[in-house]
Formats: C-alpha cells, structure tokens, sequence
C-alpha cells in the first residue's frame, strides 16, 4: 500500500495543492512552507493507493460532495490517533501500543 499526503491552500488568491511523503504531518508541512495552517489550510487527506480521502475540510460545500468518495478503514483512524496521541505525548499509553 503506497501512502502519500495532501494539502490544499489558499494564500494571496491563489489555490495551491501539494503533495508529500505519507511520513510528514500536516500541520509540519503547511508551517514549513509557509503557511498558516490555521488560517491558510482548506483541505488535508491522505492519497492511499491512488484513491483520495479527506481528514480534514474547511468548505462544507466541496465536503459533502467528496465524502462518498472518501473511504478509509477504522484501522488506519485508530493508527493515526495512537499516532498523534503518541506525539502529544498523552499519559496512559503503555510502551509498544
């Protein structure tokens, strides 16, 4: 399974898309590059196998149009919330889960 990640922004008029490594996080990228996640940031997802899905969306409209489309197990939610809980550091997690 291939796994890339994907943001959409939105800085001076302009739209921008970016792709980048599946390892990167959102929030680090969009920081790094310029942006404002906050403010600047429409839309983040992940690419897995060619096939789009939406985590994130600011534009309720372009939302509901997608989400039939967005498909990702509850096995790879779980993953990326042990991740995340991971990185903030969350107290209560044993070592190894």
């Amino acid at each position: 399974m291939t796994e890339k990640k994907y943001i959409i922004t939105y800085k001076y008029g302009k739209i921008k898309h970016f792709k980048f490594p599946g390892s990167w996080h959102h929030f680090n990228f969009a920081r790094d590059n310029g942006f404002d996640y906050y403010a600047n940031v429409l839309e983040t997802g992940i690419i897995l196998d060619k096939r789009c899905s939406i985590l994130e969306c600011k534009n309720k409209n372009h939302f509901n149009k997608r989400l039939e489309k967005t498909h990702i197990s509850s096995g790879y939610l779980k993953g990326r919330e042990l991740e995340t809980m991971l990185s903030y550091k969350v107290e209560g997690l044993r070592n190894g889960d």
